[in-house]
């Protein structure tokens, strides 16, 4: 009976030890020879834990354990959940047992072990993706973060924004951690009459119209790239320098002609790359020049309107029906407005990441009509409530709602 009882445990697929309440192992099944390479009698006393532990730390701990749950068991205390080990082979190989342990006659302790190395193999090696995976997520949000530094670097000071325009506020707020959307401005010198020197002077006023010695002309644009994140973020750098180069390198001044220069340029990158970039590729556009020596804003935009808040009335003036880039085989015909303003008058550029966010009650668009309503409703407030209003206003249309898209608003007073 003997015989027949341990063939059936030679072909079982876990092993079996027992250890008594001495702490020595005084059984080890004859399934060990086929799974650990070991002879049973290779393995008792002391001998387990010498040959089948990593080293002498190793088994020292192992049997600090056994004899803490041989204590138990004397003590008639219940035994702790099954342990996982790993068990050194005859080759030098090692393979995880998982162990079931239960109290045996005389307060020994049956240990009876599954083989799980494939399992831990397997988690070993999701614990290493992972870990890469890590790894490589943390590189590429420090490039973001880095990325955004040089982004957050190109936009206009709030001090050179100022330079230009009595009060200014900017609403910015990317959907990821870089932006497809981003404002530029540029006050250039004028020549004072009297001094025959140039001037960035912002004094004085213009009422009916009258000039004011020593004033420049301020431009200031809001452009919506195509896309969001890292594609949107790359046409901002690129849009940036055109406009560097058209307004201040080449005094291209007019907005219609800014423009289409922005247009040709863009064409010709577009055209140049083949097949690398889409043809779709390209941006919106509000761009604006402000004249202060006579009070007048001339403005062109391609697929962007400005709106004015002047005495209490809201006007949208809407740009070309053309955006910068796209229909590459369009003749595109830019068309500017020129407006009268007067001191106090308010002016609104935006993309349209305001208006086409999802949320309220419905999960509809917030739309431009509510934006124009919003608009008007805190124009005569501080730049910075400004700002302020509108950014509580959309969180509290978006509420669970994630951000649709890059969020841009400018405006300035007169």
């Amino acid at each position: 009976m003997l015989r027949v009882f341990n063939a059936v445990l030679q072909q079982l697929n876990n092993l079996v030890v027992v250890v008594g309440s001495d702490g020595e192992v005084a059984y080890v099944g004859p399934s060990a020879e086929r799974m650990l390479g070991f002879k049973t009698g290779e393995l008792l006393g002391d001998k387990w834990w010498t040959k089948t532990c990593h080293n002498i730390a190793d088994a020292g701990q192992r049997k600090t354990e056994v004899n803490y749950i041989l204590q138990q068991i004397a003590a008639g205390k219940p035994i702790l959940a099954p342990v996982e080990h790993k068990i050194n082979t005859s080759s030098g190989d090692a393979r995880w047992f998982s162990w079931n342990l239960s109290a045996g006659p005389d307060g020994s302790l049956v240990q009876i072990g599954y083989d799980i190395t494939e399992r831990k193999l397997k988690e070993q090696e999701i614990l290493l993706k992972n870990k890469e995976l890590t790894n490589r997520n943390k590189e590429i949000f420090e490039s973001l973060e880095y990325a955004r530094n040089i982004q957050q670097a190109i936009l206009p000071s709030a001090e050179k924004l100022k330079g230009g325009f009595s009060d200014v506020f900017t609403f910015y707020q990317p959907k990821d951690v870089v932006s497809g959307d981003f404002y530029w401005a540029y006050e250039a010198p004028s020549k004072s009459p009297l001094l025959g020197k140039t001037s960035n002077s912002m004094s004085g006023s213009f009422p009916n119209g009258e000039g004011r010695d020593g004033a420049g002309i301020s431009y200031v644009a809001v452009v919506d790239c195509t896309g969001h994140g890292v594609p949107g973020a790359l046409m901002t750098i690129m849009a940036n320098a055109m406009l560097k180069d058209i307004v201040i390198k080449r005094k291209i001044s007019e907005p219609k002609d800014v423009l289409s220069a922005l247009d040709e340029e863009l064409q010709q990158i577009i055209n140049g790359q083949g097949k690398s970039v889409k043809a779709s590729d390209g941006m919106d556009i509000a761009f604006v020049k402000y004249d202060k020596s006579v009070g007048q804003i001339t403005f062109a935009g391609a697929f962007r309107p400005i709106v004015l808040v002047s005495d209490g009335v809201l006007t949208e003036y809407r740009g070309s029906r053309y955006p910068i880039g796209f229909y590459h085989n369009v003749v595109k015909q830019f068309e500017q407005i020129t407006i009268a303003v007067k001191p106090n008058d308010q002016v609104y550029i935006f993309s349209d990441g305001y208006a086409d966010q999802f949320g309220g009650e419905e999960g509809k668009k917030f739309n431009k009509k509510n934006l124009k309503d919003l608009l008007l409703s805190v124009n005569d407030m501080e730049p910075e409530v400004q700002r302020s209003f509108l950014e509580y206003s959309l969180l509290n249309w978006r509420q669970k709602e994630p951000q649709t898209d890059d969020v841009l608003v400018v405006g300035f007073k007169v």
